[in-house]
C-alpha cells in the first residue's frame, strides 16, 4: 500500500527541473579549425560557437608561468603552446586541487586542462585562446603517440569524423 506522502514525493521529483551538464568539446580540434578557418566570416562564427563553452585541451606546452598571490590566495599563471595550430593557450590555475596537480609541472612540459572559452584573439601576429575558469586535469605529454591516441586508430569499428559532417 502507498502511503499519503509517496505521491507528494514523486510529484516532487517529477517537478523539478532535469539538470543539464554541457558537454566538453575538444579543444585542439577548435584551435586547428580556428587557424585553418578559410575566411575571417568563417573564423568569426567558429569564434561565436565556442565563448563560453567548456574544452578539454591536451598536449600544452608550457611557456610561461608565473607563480603568485592575490589577497591571500595562490594562483598560477599559464601560457601554453596547443602543437597542431601554434595558437597561444592562457589562463591562471586558482582552484585548490588544480593548484595541487599544477604544481610540479614545469616549464616545457606538457599539460591538459579543462576550461571555458573565455575570449578568443586573433590576428596575423596574435592568436591567442583565453580560458576562465580552468581545471588542470594532468601533466602531459607533448605530442600524441602515433597509432594509440585516437579512438578510430584503437578500435577499428570506430569511425572518423569528418569537418563536413560536423
Amino acid at each position: 500500500m502507498i502511503s499519503r506522502t509517496t505521491f507528494p514525493i514523486i510529484a516532487l521529483i517529477l517537478s523539478m527541473q532535469a539538470v543539464t551538464f554541457a558537454a566538453i568539446e575538444n579543444g585542439n580540434a577548435f584551435a586547428l579549425d580556428v587557424a585553418l578557418a578559410p575566411t575571417a566570416t568563417d573564423r568569426a562564427d567558429l569564434i561565436d560557437g565556442a565563448m563560453g563553452k567548456l574544452y578539454f585541451f591536451r598536449y600544452l606546452r608550457i611557456t610561461e608561468r608565473e607563480d603568485g598571490y592575490v589577497d591571500g590566495r595562490r594562483f598560477i599563471r599559464m601560457r601554453t603552446v596547443e602543437p597542431s595550430s601554434q595558437m597561444s593557450i592562457h589562463f591562471i590555475v586558482r582552484k585548490p586541487v588544480s593548484l595541487k596537480k599544477a604544481n610540479p609541472i614545469a616549464k616545457g612540459t606538457g599539460i591538459a586542462v579543462t576550461g571555458r572559452i573565455k575570449a578568443v584573439e586573433f590576428h596575423d601576429k596574435r592568436q591567442i585562446v583565453v580560458l576562465d575558469p580552468v581545471i588542470v586535469r594532468h601533466a602531459d605529454r607533448l605530442k600524441p603517440v602515433v597509432g594509440k591516441e585516437m579512438l578510430h586508430e584503437v578500435d577499428p569499428d570506430s569511425r572518423r569524423k569528418t569537418k563536413a559532417e560536423g
